[in-house]
């Protein structure tokens, strides 16, 4: 687990090698929020698990990350909000998402420019 900056910033939780490994989205949010990295979901809860964070950004199109990890960290954090990117999914599974927690989606790849914005959103609400 990687982090950035002071613990009285709002904490987000990036979960994912696509989104673990994104320098540039790291550095467009870096001086607003806290950022904890994970390569996977499993890292997650094995390091983490247990402290909330004030949202969470997770890759659903690994191979580890389905829709059962998103409805496992919407029942133990149902306060923070999902945004979740992947590859294009069929509406059904997209549908799924979102009822277990996911507030917004962006396709990979992913526009950093829009996605800091939406995270920078987030935390100013």
């Amino acid at each position: 687990m990687n982090t950035y900056q002071e613990s009285t910033k709002y904490k987000v939780i990036l979960i994912g090698p696509t989104l673990k490994k994104d320098s540039i989205l790291h550095t467009q949010l870096k001086r607003e929020v806290k950022l904890y990295l994970y390569e996977n979901i499993e890292f997650f809860w094995q390091s983490h698990g247990k402290n909330a964070a004030d949202l969470a950004l997770i890759e659903i199109n690994s191979k580890k990350i389905q829709l059962k990890s998103i409805m496992k960290f919407h029942n133990k954090f149902p306060e923070i909000p999902i945004i979740a990117i992947g590859s294009g999914k069929p509406k059904d599974y997209l549908i799924q998402a979102f009822k277990f927690g996911v507030k917004d989606f962006f396709k990979v790849p992913y526009p950093v420019n829009l996605l800091a914005e939406r995270v920078k959103f987030f935390a100013h609400s």
